[in-house]
This record gives structure tokens, C-alpha cells and sequence, in this order.
């Protein structure tokens, strides 16, 4: 990360992660489950974070991705689970960011007040690959692979300390999935839900319990449904939980 580029402060204003940031945490690389088409990863490029892999299982969403950041990112069509398997992804409406392995919970408050742009709308079903990143890392890290443009490449994953899952639903499903790889991270930002608005999705309070029994701090309120931000309890022991992002 290099906070002296000239966009870094719009960037950062416009990215979740400057919870991290503002308290002086720099970031190294970022991993991002559920990356859609990449606007994020933008915010991290104009930050100056070197490092950066993206998941992204909906074709739609990953050509873009692709095609706008193949060349500054590892960007992969797979989604991020607890089993190496194929997944019937319910697609919505729009540019899909609301799409989910889960059925919604549409008469959820949060679902019926806010879900007004297309996120409730199933459109379509998507086969899609489903990898655990711990069998995904073994057949990676530090090995080349060949990007979509003939590109060889190297992946190092010793360089990447945050986390990031925005993935509706099987976000504690990926964290199991992560296996050993899990501990290397720092800092993680993961969408959760105090209450469920996925039939299947772990409720926020119990992956925050299972996430503090493998050594991270919750460093922010779990909200109705939004990002919450963890950190390795050995860089931080203790948390007021006050999220301090300014995005």
C-alpha cells in the first residue's frame, strides 16, 4: 500500500477497508471472495496495494472483472466454499451483486426495506465451480499458472494478509474452507447478518464467536446486514468495536 499516491485519499474514502487504514494498518494484499465485476478492486489499485486476487463465479460479472483488471489482479471464475463441488448460483437482476447459493429470506425487514434495486429479483440459475481455498491455494501458491490473456504468472501467497468475503450467504462456509491458510491473514471484512437473510446463512454473532476461537478481535458493531471487520488478535488484543472506515 502506498499512502502517498495523489488518489490514495479518494480511494480510500471510498472503500470499506479504511476501517483498517485510518488506524494505521497498511495493507499488503488483499484476497476478495465475491469480487463481482471489480469495483473495489479499483479503490485498492489507486491505494497502491500491489497484491490481489479476486473470486468471482457469476460469467457475467467476471468477464468484466477480467477484462478491466486481468492485468493488475489474479482474477478467477470460481466461487469460494467448504467443498470442491459444482453450485446452482441464483442470479438476479441487474449487475447481480445480489447473487446467492442460498434462497432468500424475502420477507426479511432488511430484505423488504432496502432489496429495491434488483437484489430480490431471481432471473436466472448458473452452474457454477466451487473450490475451498486451502485445495485451491496447493495447486497455486507459488506455482505459474496462464492467465486469460496467455499471460504466465506467479502467485505468492505469503504476500497477502486481508481477507475479504462478500459472497450473500456462505460467508462462514468459506472461512472453513480456508483451512490453515486462515491464521496468515491480519485483517478480515466479511458480510454478515445478525439475523439471517439467506435460508442457510450462519447467523453474525456465531461466526464472530467461532472467528474469536481461532484468534481474531471483532473490531465493529455486526450490523442488520453488513461488512464486519476482524483482527488477529496478536496486532490487536482488545476493540472498542467502533467501526472507523470513512467510506
Amino acid at each position: 500500500m502506498k499512502r502517498e499516491l495523489p488518489g490514495f485519499y479518494e480511494a480510500e474514502e471510498r472503500n470499506k477497508l479504511s476501517h483498517f487504514t485510518t488506524q494505521g494498518f497498511d495493507l499488503n494484499g488483499v484476497v476478495q471472495g465475491g469480487a463481482n465485476d471489480g469495483e473495489e478492486i479499483e479503490n485498492f489499485i489507486r491505494m497502491g496495494v500491489e497484491h490481489l486476487i479476486g473470486f468471482e463465479p457469476l460469467t457475467s460479472a467476471f468477464e468484466i472483472l477480467d477484462e478491466r483488471y486481468g492485468l493488475n489482479a489474479h482474477v478467477f471464475k470460481l466461487g469460494l466454499h467448504d467443498t470442491n463441488s459444482m453450485g446452482d448460483l441464483q442470479v438476479t437482476a441487474g449487475d447481480g451483486k445480489g447473487s446467492s447459493l442460498f434462497d432468500g429470506v424475502w420477507d426479511h425487514p432488511e430484505v423488504t426495506k432496502n432489496w429495491n434495486q434488483g437484489q430480490a429479483a431471481i432471473v436466472a440459475h448458473e452452474e457454477v465451480e466451487l473450490v475451498r481455498f486451502d485445495t485451491w491455494a496447493k495447486q497455486h501458491n507459488n506455482k505459474f499458472y496462464i492467465d486469460s490473456r496467455g499471460n504466465k504468472r506467479l502467485i505468492d501467497l505469503s504476500q497477502y494478509d486481508t481477507l475479504q468475503l462478500d459472497t450473500q450467504g456462505n460467508e462462514m462456509e468459506i472461512l472453513l474452507g480456508m483451512g490453515k491458510w486462515l491464521k496468515q491473514f491480519k485483517y478480515l471484512c466479511i458480510e454478515l447478518s445478525v439475523t439471517p437473510v439467506y435460508k442457510g446463512e450462519t447467523p453474525g454473532a456465531e461466526v464472530a464467536a467461532w472467528l474469536k476461537a481461532q484468534g481474531y478481535t471483532l473490531d465493529s458493531p455486526i450490523y442488520e446486514h453488513n461488512d464486519c471487520f476482524f483482527v488477529r488478535s496478536d496486532i490487536k488484543p482488545t476493540s472498542d468495536q467502533v467501526y472507523r472506515g470513512r467510506c
